[in-house]
């Protein structure tokens, strides 16, 4: 290769071979849930169980299985290189 650039490489032979390096952002899978009391959990599977079932037994008296929070949990899409909240 005699060169390379954002759009590809220049061979030995005069051609060009376009090779497309657009960025591809990632995009996180997460799930958020909403207590009935307003409190909103927003994480991974895992992040979600954990905080919702501290927060059923700390503020409410209450324990939930991890499939009756996860029933309850909605998918939201945010891109990889967004904060998290």
């Amino acid at each position: 290769m005699l060169g390379s650039g954002y759009f590809g490489a220049v061979t030995g032979t005069g051609r060009a071979t376009v090779r497309p390096q657009a960025r591809v952002r990632e995009v996180l899978m997460l799930k958020e849930v909403t207590c009935l009391c307003g409190w909103v959990a927003r994480g991974t599977d895992d992040e979600v169980v954990e905080e919702l079932t501290r927060h059923a037994w700390e503020d409410h008296g209450v324990r939930k299985t991890r499939e009756e929070i996860l029933a309850n949990a909605v998918p939201i899409d945010v891109p990889g290189d967004a904060p998290r909240s």
